[in-house]
């Protein structure tokens, strides 16, 4: 599957609390999760000078949702990539 999308944290004073937002990836980057027997694993692809992937993170078990997955290495990906 493709996402065009991280997570942020986004602070809301009023509730006394913050919700995760997506936020949307520049045209040049995507993120595809491949799952390998029991394992996944999240791949950021940068098309900016020329195709490249890579791994961000460790492997996840494959009872991780998509979700969980992103939320968790959206900090290290816009660290990486933006």
């Amino acid at each position: 599957m493709i996402y065009n999308h991280t997570y942020a944290r986004v602070e809301y004073p009023q509730e006394r609390g913050y919700r995760m937002e997506a936020v949307s990836l520049p045209n040049w980057l995507h993120i595809t999760i491949e799952t390998h027997g029991t394992t996944k694993r999240l791949f950021v692809h940068s098309r900016i000078h020329m195709t490249t992937k890579g791994q961000v993170g460790p492997d996840y078990s494959d009872s991780y949702t998509d979700y969980e997955m992103i939320k968790e290495q959206s900090g290290e990906i816009c660290y990486r990539y933006e």
